[in-house]
């Protein structure tokens, strides 16, 4: 069997798995420099001016009552090396909330006067400011300048100045002062260290894609090399759904089961051909006997020869029917025609006719109507589901040649059953009647043979309508088979 060759642009799994590790710590690499590196001195910025603001916030809860502010100013200053100091307004009385300066503080060394420099600045900001402040030689004394994410990475004293009012509607101000250090060296240092980890990652990446990927590669390319002989008929191959990853077990425990299924099938085509050679080669023999009988002997031609001619000739038509009637089911080709039927009229009139084609050749068909329902089906097919049933009955029934067809309600569906007296089934046969191709190993009459279809022909009707399908056998006592259709509307 020839194989296709895969596509040379089609990447293999392996190197996806290893492409894909790399490119995740690849990204992970560039996101921990960003933020480290790129971002580091804005993020450090901003979670220090956040920290003041927050810190001012928690403050103002206690403005109205001195002592649990300082002890609140103290605790937060020693948490986050914090200089606190309160104003009163009017009045500029102003106080410290804490005892020790931290990070060269220059708070404490601000006068009332600056202090109500940064009262103003808040007050036209809307009652809170942040200021970087530094002392001014030139000037003697300090000077402000309102700080931001944007300001010089640089050493800065920051003074965040918030606004108050109390309950009797005069002003305090609070005053939060924290150092806002350069993060130029730490940066560097950040650099050197991320360069070293991130030679070190990249190199760890690569092999560990390298590993992983065989790893997970290497079960799908035993299932692909198995596949292969899987493809040129080998259908005894199996695959190992054991030790490796979950979704290659579940790929490899499919196969397998295809592999089951396919050795059914082949073995039941191989059957199909042995079966079909007999069954056509007996009449095709009998045909061309008595027409080379009917012509080299003139006496031979008679009206019993050409009956059997002609009735050979439908055995044949009849199994070449089979097989094309099968075949549009499985394709999907057959469009059903849904209508309301009378179940009971229409199998009633089917039997007769069946009865009246079989009491010849010794048949005897009895039909019992027990229970009668409209039901939306397609009449012809449905018709034939029956007489496939009845077909496999006359093949199978046992000497006294009768055959029973029982109609009758069961809940909310119909069931009509097709009893035969014949050998019985086996019981671990019961489920494979149904399978195309399939015929049970019992004894039948010659001139009933066919293709093995018919029971996979009621199969498929049954599955086209939603119906349901089955069988009930004893060894020696005969089978009953049945079919059932829900109910659209119950006779009286």
């Amino acid at each position: 069997m020839k194989q296709n060759k895969s596509s040379p642009k089609a990447p293999s799994v392996r190197l996806n798995i290893f492409l894909g590790f790399l490119i995740f710590v690849l990204v992970a690499l560039v996101l921990l420099w960003l933020f480290q590196v790129v971002f580091f001195e804005s993020v450090y910025k901003t979670f220090k001016i956040n920290e003041l603001r927050d810190n001012a916030k928690t403050l103002s809860a206690y403005i109205d009552d001195d002592d649990l502010l300082s002890e609140k100013a103290t605790e937060i200053a020693e948490k986050y090396s914090l200089c606190i100091s309160v104003m009163k307004l009017p009045g500029g009385s102003l106080k410290r909330l804490t005892d020790t300066s931290y990070n060269e503080c220059n708070l404490y060394d601000l006068n009332a006067e600056e202090c109500l420099t940064l009262c103003r600045y808040a007050a036209y900001e809307g009652g809170a400011q942040l200021m970087s402040v530094s002392f001014s030689p030139e000037r003697h004394g300090y000077v402000a300048s309102p700080y931001s994410l944007a300001s010089s990475d640089e050493m800065h004293s920051v003074i965040y100045t918030y606004i108050c009012r109390m309950s009797d509607d005069s002003a305090t101000v609070l005053f939060l002062n924290n150092v806002i250090t350069p993060v130029g060296a730490a940066v560097n240092t950040i650099t050197l260290i991320l360069i070293v980890i991130s030679v070190l990652l990249v190199v760890l990446a690569a092999v560990l894609a390298m590993f992983i990927s065989k790893k997970i590669a290497r079960p799908i390319v035993e299932i692909n090399g198995r596949a292969k002989l899987f493809a040129e008929g080998d259908y005894n191959v199996r695959f190992n759904t054991s030790g490796g990853y979950k979704e290659v077990n579940e790929l490899s425990a499919t196969l397998n089961y295809a592999g089951d299924e396919l050795s059914k099938v082949d073995k039941l085509r191989k059957e199909l051909i042995s079966n079909i050679s007999h069954d056509l080669r007996t009449p095709l023999t009998l045909i061309q006997g008595y027409s080379e009988a009917m012509r080299d002997l003139p006496d031979e031609c008679s009206p019993e020869n050409i009956q059997t001619i002609i009735d050979e000739t439908k055995r044949l038509s009849s199994i070449v029917s089979e097989m094309l009637e099968y075949s549009k089911l499985e394709s999907g080709n057959y469009q059903p025609s849904f209508e309301l039927i009378d179940l009971g009229a229409s199998v009633s009139s089917a039997v007769e006719t069946y009865r009246a084609l079989t009491e010849k050749n010794g048949y005897h068909i009895e039909y019992n109507c027990e229970g009668n329902a409209l039901v939306r089906a397609d009449e012809n097919m449905i018709l034939r589901a029956l007489l496939n049933l009845i077909n496999n009955a006359i093949t199978h029934t046992g000497s006294d040649n009768t055959i029973t067809v029982r109609q009758y309600l069961d809940g909310s569906a119909v069931r009509i059953e097709v009893t035969d007296t014949g050998p019985g089934i086996a019981p671990d046969q019961l489920d494979l009647i149904w399978e195309r191709y399939y015929k049970a190993d019992t004894v039948h009459k010659r001139a009933a043979m066919g293709t093995g279809l018919g029971l996979s022909i009621v199969k498929s009707i049954m599955q086209i309508h939603g119906g349901r399908y089955g069988v009930s056998s004893t060894l020696g006592e005969g089978s009953t088979f049945w079919i059932e259709l829900p109910v659209a509307e119950p006779i009286e």
